[in-house]
């Protein structure tokens, strides 16, 4: 791995010619769905506690005749930055889409998911040269995937929804490629951060209480517990500790 990145410095720094910059971007909201639900009431699965209060059930099942609406939205953009030589010829491309790994490979097999299936397609999507190099980063997907809960999907052979959710992006990012107004030689790269301090969701006494014999229990105890329970409550006990809010850049 050292030498690996060794050499792609190397190779970076003998590739280093003029080029200019442009970035856009376009909406895909056909693949980008929140996996949190409202259910309807009395409908909620218990936790590993037994309770039934949770607001929202993450990944409820498909079709589930429970379903009443997502918790919240998506971030549906393919956004891009173009980078073109002297010649205006593509010499990269960067994109992101806030949707995790699709998966769906089949077997104990490693993936670079649709992430690896979008730079193989990219290059012949702008008619780029072999040197041409095509990134997709993931962007904020934390309560998103890619499964649409509400509505029927094929059976998918191993690595077919990849390569769809992929051709999509891939068509959607040169789009945006195509509607650039200007590339730009002479910018600076710059960052912006803002921390902000998030509202945790603080346990009960009784859920602390609960936690700590839960973890106490062993034996014939310990196998009567729901699935999940210990795990349950160490993740308690660990919000316990955190206080009420949390910072987050």
């Amino acid at each position: 791995l050292i030498d690996g990145i060794a050499a792609a410095i190397v190779q970076a720094h003998a590739n280093l010619q003029p080029a200019s910059v442009g970035w856009g971007g376009r909406d895909l909201p056909d693949e980008v769905f929140n996996r949190r639900w409202f259910l309807k009431e009395g409908t909620m699965p218990a936790n590993p506690f037994g309770e039934t209060d949770e607001l929202v059930k993450m990944n409820p099942g498909a079709l589930n005749p429970d379903l009443i609406h997502p918790a919240a939205g998506t971030d549906p953009e393919v956004s891009i930055l173009s980078v073109r030589d002297a010649k205006r010829k593509p010499l990269a491309l960067l994109a992101n889409y806030s949707l995790h790994y699709v998966g769906g490979i089949g077997g104990s097999v490693i993936s670079a998911d649709y992430f690896g299936e979008f730079a193989r397609i990219m290059p012949t999507r702008l008619g780029a040269p072999e040197s041409f190099v095509a990134l997709l980063s993931n962007g904020t997907s934390g309560d998103i995937n890619n499964i649409s809960f509400s509505k029927p999907r094929p059976p998918r052979q191993p690595f077919e929804q990849i390569r769809l959710v992929a051709t999509k992006v891939a068509d959607t990012a040169w789009f945006a490629e195509r509607d650039i107004p200007e590339y730009l030689g002479d910018v600076k790269l710059g960052m912006v951060e803002r921390e902000v301090a998030l509202k945790m969701r603080v346990p009960t006494g009784e859920q602390i209480s609960r936690s700590e014999e839960i973890l106490k229990m062993a034996g014939e105890d310990e196998k009567k517990l729901p699935r999940l329970a210990k795990s349950y409550a160490e993740r308690i006990l660990k919000l316990a500790r955190e206080g009420e809010t949390m910072p987050i850049k």
